[in-house]
């Protein structure tokens, strides 16, 4: 498991006994850290640091461990303690501009521990907040790999490049289902409303099963534990300009209670070239929830979780004819769980139920541009129980999950255009869509010699698939097995090195294969004989560690058996009742063995006691089976952000330099390379208060919005004042 290294500094006091020891958390200058939660890697024991950061681990094993520090703005930071100190609290220094690059799976909200190949890190809310953005999209854009946000509500983030349904969204531990190709947007969530974003990329995360190709973003509600002092929060914030906007967030917990609600209402932005643009949308989060100490069995939460996006329009060009809208997407999630000891081990239970909901608007029901709306609807519910035990050197996570998706529903309404097109589409392609999945994985760390560490993972699954359309009943079962072997070597007190294997899967979903109807993309059509996707992962990690710096260095390939890309129908082949649609008329299929290669590098260096530089980089390239370039692919790109404080004030510089892109793959076009700013000033107003300016594209430069040629000119220069209090 790969373990970030906080500085430890071991003070005199008084003995503690051997099942009960304290430590004190402090920052860099010496002050207390108030209010985080501390919790022991494998194992059941957790506490809250009090006000002088004083924090008691009670049926706590003794050192050495690796202690996870949750700070109150969502910051993780990994600590190794190899011993106490002789006498007294053990003084825990922890510096989170450079030690955030903690092990995201290995926290007990995502349950799956990961071997060191895996490269990931935590967002916390307090760099969300300050870097103003409004969705999960933009709040990932410092990550290597993910796309740029351009001020479309309805984009879906993505790691490595590998969009269309290959990188996995959960929720408090649980996934998150939508049938939608493009993959789950997460379009509805506030950031405001979440305690923080966890992001996780390499070859294990394949040990989820589908969807998981890519890797994992994990979104973690604000729970709070049994016996917090009352804590509230509340944020506002205004923009104008070239994509003007309002938005707020509310937060409040005590003894285990919690409950967040935020919404933003975006109006129609203005391209950087004067562009009249579509683009409003409102996005609503709400959580509720509560944590409660079971005796000795353990902790029990259990939430309840509504996003909704509505009244949204897919960015375009005012005068695009073929652009789409999406009057609602709507995603509630229902969350037990329970952490607690299971003998010597430590258990982890996660059930859930949810529901989705989206509609897909096209046109104004005119003879020239008829309506179609599509509706996708459909539940979820899964169960996950895994158990995690350290011996020694040794380590052993073992679990199941079963995930049933049930209900799902396409249905199509057309008002207007010519009687063909309305005779050509059936208006329920997809009928009591069913899809049963039921898995068993292990993952076993053993030494490898004095330095090194060996990792074998395992996940084993049987899919049943069941649906209804036009056709008549179909139906499906394969087994399908994933694995992931791993190597790791400490190189020096430092820095190490992780090489790492894997093999996993994509199973379609039930839209790709049976869905006719409109989406962001045009005009889909049903291809019932879909094969799944097999792939193989191949990871070179290395990582460095020091008082003032951090770098983590990843290669990587990918090779994608039968792999699933959109094939746009020339206009001589698309069907006549279709032609006369102002989209495209696409259809997904099987490519052939696609290859995909990259380098992602990210950096965090602190220049002074007062200032931090990250710094981000990627090249990726990929070809179907075919040799053509892979769609939705991000141009090579450097990100860097700059933050230095004084007093009380904070000023912040994010920038972008992204290259040219001239790989287009299908309806796709080059597009230029440009550079993207975006300024942020904040001042602290002491009691808990904050005030910020936030300017997005601060040099009103015009980038492209995406691939395509009716792509639009993204929005230009935006100020934003926005106030923060927490107490």
């Amino acid at each position: 498991m790969t373990r970030a290294t906080a500085t430890i500094t071991l003070l005199l006091a008084a003995t503690l006994p051997a099942t009960s020891w304290d430590g004190v958390l402090r920052r860099p200058d010496g002050s207390p850290i108030r209010g985080a939660r501390v919790s022991v890697v494998g194992h059941a024991a957790a506490a809250r640091s009090g006000d002088d950061g004083r924090v008691v681990l009670d049926d706590a094993p003794r050192p050495p461990l690796t202690l996870l520090v949750e700070l109150p703005d969502g910051a993780v930071v990994a600590v190794e303690l190899p011993a106490l100190a002789p006498s007294g609290p053990t003084v825990i220094y922890v510096d989170p501009a450079l030690h955030q690059e903690v092990d995201a799976l290995a926290r007990r909200e995502i349950d799956l521990e990961t071997s060191p190949g895996t490269v990931s890190r935590p967002l916390s809310t307090d760099e969300v907040a300050r870097r103003g953005a409004p969705t999960v999209l933009s709040a990932l854009e410092s990550e290597p790999g993910t796309s740029v946000d351009v001020a479309d509500r309805d984009a879906v983030p993505s790691l490595r490049g590998l969009a269309r349904g290959r990188t996995l969204v959960l929720v408090d531990g649980a996934p998150l289902v939508a049938e939608r190709r493009a993959g789950v947007a997460a379009s509805g969530a506030v950031p405001g409303t979440l305690a923080g974003i966890d992001v996780a990329r390499g070859p294990n995360t394949i040990l989820y099963g589908s969807s998981a190709m890519a890797g994992v973003v994990a979104l973690r509600s604000p729970w709070a534990d049994p016996g917090d002092a009352p804590r509230a929060a509340a944020w506002l914030e205004g923009r104008a300009g070239d994509a003007p906007s309002r938005a707020g967030s509310f937060a409040w917990s005590e003894d285990g209670w919690s409950l967040a609600a935020g919404m933003r209402d975006a109006d129609d932005p203005e391209g950087a070239d004067g562009s009249r643009l579509e683009g409003q949308a409102r996005q609503q989060s709400v959580f509720a929830g509560h944590s409660r100490r079971v005796g000795t069995a353990g902790l029990v939460r259990i939430g309840v979780r509504f996003d909704r996006l509505s009244g949204a329009d897919r960015l375009a060009r005012a005068d695009d004819r073929g652009r789409t809208t999406v009057p609602e997407d709507l995603v509630g999630r229902l969350v037990f769980r329970w952490d607690g000891p299971v003998g010597a081990a430590a258990g982890s239970l996660v059930a859930w139920t949810g529901t989705q909901r989206r509609e897909t608007v096209l046109g104004a029901g005119d003879r020239a541009v008829p309506r179609l709306a599509t509706t996708t609807r459909g539940r979820d519910a899964g169960v996950r129980f895994a158990i995690t035990r350290d011996r020694g050197s040794r380590s052993l996570l073992a679990g199941f999950e079963a995930t049933l998706r049930h209900g799902v529903e396409v249905r199509t309404a057309i008002a207007g255009g010519d009687p063909a097109l309305a005779a050509a589409l059936d208006p329920v392609p997809l009928a009591g869509g069913r899809q049963l999945g039921i898995a068993a994985f292990a993952v076993a760390g053993v030494p490898a010699g004095p330095a090194s560490r060996l990792h074998v993972g395992l996940r084993a699954e049987r899919i049943g698939t069941r649906a209804g359309g036009p056709s008549g009943p179909v139906s499906a079962d394969r087994g399908v097995v994933s694995a992931s072997l791993a190597w790791t070597r400490r190189l020096s007190d430092r820095s190490s090195l992780a090489l790492q294997l894997a093999s996993g899967f994509r199973e379609p979903l039930l839209t790709e294969r049976y869905m006719t109807g409109i989406t962001g993309r045009g005009l889909v059509l049903a291809q019932p004989a879909l094969a799944p996707e097999r792939s193989r992962h191949a990871d070179a990690v290395w990582r460095w560690a020091g008082r003032r710096l951090s770098v983590q260095a990843a290669a990587f390939g990918l090779r994608i058996e039968d792999v699933v890309e959109r094939e746009f129908l020339d206009p001589a082949a698309v069907p006549p009742a279709f032609s006369g649609l102002p989209v495209d008329v696409y259809r997904f299929v099987n490519r052939g063995r696609a290859r995909l290669d990259g380098l992602e590098v990210a950096a965090r260096l602190r220049l002074s006691a007062a200032t931090v530089l990250g710094l981000a980089a990627h090249r990726i390239r990929g070809t179907d089976g075919q040799g053509e370039p892979l769609g939705d692919l991000p141009a090579d790109a450097v990100r860097a952000d700059l933050e230095t404080r004084r007093g009380p004030w904070r000023v912040g510089l994010f920038s972008i330099l992204a290259a040219r892109n001239d790989r287009p793959a299908g309806r796709e076009v080059a597009t230029p390379g440009f550079a993207i700013v975006h300024l942020r000033v904040t001042r602290s107003l002491g009691g808990g208060g904050e005030l910020g300016l936030i300017v997005r594209n601060a040099l009103d430069r015009a980038i492209p919005a995406g691939s395509r040629a009716d792509d639009p000119t993204a929005p230009g220069r935006t100020v934003g004042l926005f106030w923060r209090w927490s107490r």
